[in-house]
């Protein structure tokens, strides 16, 4: 009898035992799947966010633009009063009416001396990004050749030229201005 009682608790051991590692390895099975599904949550919800910031900026950056090309009608419009004031005074020969053109006239043409190229969203991100730099004491040269962005969207566009202006100014800010941007 004593036989059979070991063999009854050596079959119940084995098989607690045989359980508990099916446990163990169905405990890692779903584990691993649900790290994996938390994973891909992760990078969807990044992604998303990552899409409503670049809308964001975009939205941003499109509302500067049509700012711009306000005030760009505006100065034109002061150009053209300026022209009447500059013929004016050449009729009068007024020397100190002559002068104060030319200072308005210089005044108004430095509002738009900011970065430009054919794209007006790309020409805005670069203004703001050389104005913020500018701020931070940090100089700024831009020299580009000015090629046409047809082949990639305003949003696309706005995401990485801002993205990339803000990291060219933290390695500048971060290397305690030391250098040119």
């Amino acid at each position: 009898m004593n036989e059979n009682l070991m063999a009854i608790i050596s079959q119940s051991v084995s098989t607690t035992v045989m359980n508990l590692l099916l446990f163990l390895f169905y405990r890692k099975i779903y584990e691993s799947f649900t790290r994996e599904i938390i994973k891909a949550y992760n990078a969807k919800y990044e992604s998303e966010l990552m899409q409503i910031q670049s809308n964001m900026q975009f939205e941003h950056y499109t509302e500067i633009n049509r700012e711009y090309e306000e005030s760009r009608r505006v100065i034109h419009d002061i150009k053209k009063h300026l022209s009447v004031l500059e013929s004016l005074t050449a009729i009068e020969r007024n020397e100190k009416a002559g002068e104060y053109r030319r200072i308005i006239e210089n005044e108004v043409d430095s509002l738009f001396s900011g970065f430009q190229c054919s794209n007006q969203i790309l020409s805005i991100i670069m203004s703001q990004k050389n104005m913020t730099a500018e701020s931070e004491g940090i100089r700024v040269a831009t020299e580009v050749e000015d090629i046409e962005f047809d082949f990639i969207s305003d949003i696309d566009i706005t995401a990485i030229f801002a993205n990339y202006g803000i990291m060219q100014l933290k390695l500048v800010v971060k290397l305690n201005h030391q250098g040119d941007l």
